[in-house]
């Protein structure tokens, strides 16, 4: 084989291979990693952005807005593809339209900064920002900048909680319900030519954002408004420290207000230190002092222990109990057991307390929700501490039985009290009525009975016992001429590095009204006044300055009853509540006329069955609670009063009819 043939082979040889080596990377590349490469065709070809959800709004139980998220722009200047020219134009047009000089935005993009996007406007309000909508500029850049607004202020700012600047929900109800409220973020997908400029929008690729859903409320924002007025005022008045209260409706477990003093600002979270940003009604224990001896009396009470006018020596107000000493401030050498709680005799209660057995007064406390959450739907929330009768002293169940060597919260107080005067029933406190998107209820709470804690006998004699206290004990100061109160107050020394204080301490009320028919339950608490020590002089005036607001706001309220006639009603609500429409829907109807009054006094407005009411003008709840009453089905549109209804008021109300109502706020 000569030299020529053989460096032809040769040659042929190294092509062939090279042929060989091309053909299996282009199979390669084409057949076996073909989705790979259409992958990255398709990202370089397409630009996606992300299209924020709108978040969802929060509301009170009347629709009012209680948070709402405010759609705004940002506008930024991609300097690597802008040219003098262009930025000469954007400048001339953002000083036309924003009212500053063309030089201030030209000192902007001529900045030494090192980054390539420049920021020339923030949080323009989207009325404002498609006034550029008629420019193309391609190096001008334009991102959602939402702000989520509290129209209210600080007002229930603990219940509401903040959505923080990177739009991340941190405490509150924004946070609890974030999965609700948050939405769905959309994607926009656009078509890039070869020098990556925007030709067209991929709409089969895009997506639409999903608006968040709505949570109304149990609260109501006047009677929280009259709440943390009063609070403010008195917590500054007595210079204390702080103060905590609560409104609830003890035949439900509604809570209506909720306020922490010294609070904040969530539209200005930022400013606030970490004491202030705390749900303190939730997340702090304390030992409440005589605030506890009518939980002692209930329990006593329901055991047929005590009677309220038997004697109960006390001492002249020194008794040596073990090896501790006890006082009272008011020295009295016999008192009755019902006067032993209206003038919050130590002595008496921890003689009193002698009759029931360690285990038993464990077994109520604990069935009264100490020791436990409460359940509520408020993020943070402590337990308290609750000693079990096994780690008890020979002092523990005594002092316990006086709110001391026990830890509670403010909201377990409030809650156990409601128990106490509602006839002995523990509901689960709630401060979220429903969750609803735009077209439907997803959620709706009802009123959750946890157990039966004392006799209806035993509430009704604890409640003109109270009654007394404010009547002729300590509390007189909570007085209102309108309306008769009961109650009780507390005073609890502070335990500082494991020693009481002297001059620190806890002073708090719990009060209730209506006495003959509780409809609210009203708790006050102000740590470390100075200007007085007592629970009757610090926060039962408080309290009163809080149910004179309420009753101004809704004077129904003192609408006195034995509440006997509203038993069935009642019964019947609750039925109605859960959607159970049969026979007694009928009667319910006939029993609301014929009462033409409700047992919760925030659903008004009951009509007869046959004919369709006017509904307009009538805020969402009350229109709803009139059509749930009638049995009829329905579904509301839109937030805050009834604007229009399609079947007009005076007509038939025939079977399987829905009415359909449009709401609007202001």
């Amino acid at each position: 084989m000569n030299k020529t043939l053989l460096r032809g082979l040769l040659i042929f040889g190294v092509f062939f291979l090279f042929y060989i080596v091309v053909v299996g990377e282009l199979y390669k590349v084409q057949v076996v990693e073909h989705q790979k490469y259409l992958l990255i065709a398709k990202r370089q070809s397409t630009k996606p952005i992300i299209v924020k959800a709108q978040r969802g709004e929060i509301l009170d139980r009347n629709g009012e807005v209680l948070a709402y998220t405010k759609d705004e722009i940002s506008f930024y200047v991609d300097r690597k593809i802008a040219d003098p020219k262009t930025r000469d134009s954007i400048c001339t047009v953002f000083s036309s339209i924003f009212g500053k000089s063309k030089s201030h935005y030209l000192s902007l993009l001529k900045s030494k900064v090192k980054r390539r996007n420049i920021l020339l406007e923030e949080k323009v309000p989207l009325a404002k920002a498609t006034m550029l909508d008629n420019y193309a500029f391609r190096c001008l850049i334009k991102r959602e900048d939402n702000s989520r607004v509290y129209p209210f202020g600080s007002a229930a700012a603990h219940i509401l909680g903040f959505v923080n600047k990177e739009g991340k929900a941190v405490t509150g109800i924004e946070k609890e319900f974030d999965k609700y409220l948050r939405g769905k973020d959309g994607r926009l997908i656009r078509q890039l030519d070869s020098k990556r400029r925007v030709v067209a929008l991929r709409e089969d690729l895009s997506r639409k954002a999903v608006k968040g859903d709505n949570v109304v409320l149990t609260i109501d924002i006047n009677a929280q408004k009259i709440l943390e007025k009063a609070l403010s005022d008195g917590v500054s008045g007595f210079k204390g420290k702080s103060g905590v209260g609560i409104i609830e409706d003890p035949n439900t477990g509604e809570i209506i207000a909720m306020a922490n003093i010294p609070n904040y600002d969530p539209n200005h979270y930022n400013y606030f230190d970490n004491y202030r940003l705390k749900n303190r009604a939730i997340t702090d224990r304390y030992e409440p002092g005589s605030t506890m001896k009518s939980v002692t009396m209930a329990m006593l009470l329901d055991n047929g222990l005590i009677k309220g006018s038997a004697k109960v020596n006390t001492e002249n107000g020194r008794y040596r109990f073990k090896t501790v000493t006890i006082r009272d401030d008011h020295k009295y050498p016999w008192l009755t057991v019902k006067e032993v709680l209206e003038h919050s005799s130590n002595i008496g209660m921890i003689k009193l307390s002698e009759r029931i057995s360690p285990e038993k007064f464990y077994v109520y406390l604990r069935n009264f929700g100490f020791g436990n959450v409460t359940g509520i739907e408020l993020p943070g929330e402590t337990c308290g501490m609750l000693k079990k009768p096994n780690s008890f002293s020979a002092v523990s169940k005594p002092f316990m039985s006086i709110g001391y060597e026990i830890a509670v919260t403010p909201l377990q107080v409030a809650n156990a009290y409601s128990a106490i005067v509602n006839g002995g029933k523990l509901y689960r406190p709630f401060i979220v009525k429903e969750v609803e998107d735009n077209s439907k209820i997803i959620l709706r709470k009802h009123p959750e009975m946890i157990r039966k804690v004392i006799s209806e006998k035993t509430s009704k004699i604890l409640r003109s016992w109270m009654t007394g206290v404010v009547k002729e004990g300590t509390a007189q100061a909570a007085q209102i001429k309108s309306v008769t109160v009961g109650g009780k107050t507390g005073t609890s020394q502070k335990l500082i590095r494991r020693k009481y204080s002297h001059s620190q301490f806890y002073t708090s009320f719990v009060g209730f009204f209506p006495a003959q028919n509780p409809k609210l339950v009203c708790y006050i608490m102000v740590d470390s006044p100075q200007k007085s020590k007592y629970g009757g002089t610090v926060a039962a005036p408080i309290f009163k300055k809080v149910v004179e607001g309420l009753l101004a706001l809704d004077p129904t309220l003192g609408t006195e009853n034995s509440g006997e006639e509203n038993k069935g009603y009642e019964e019947l609500l609750v039925k109605v509540k859960k959607g159970e429409r049969n026979e007694d829907v009928k009667s319910f109807a006939d029993l609301a006329e014929k009462n033409s009054k409700v047992l919760n006094p925030n659903e008004k407005g009951f009509f007869k069955r046959s004919t369709m009411p006017n509904l307009v003008g009538m805020n969402k709840r009350d229109a709803s609670a009139v059509l749930n009453a009638m049995g009829v089905d329905y579904t509301v549109k839109g937030h805050g009063k009834v604007v229009s209804q399609n079947v007009k008021a005076g007509s038939i109300v025939r079977k399987n009819l829905t009415v359909k109502l449009v709401c609007k706020s202001r």
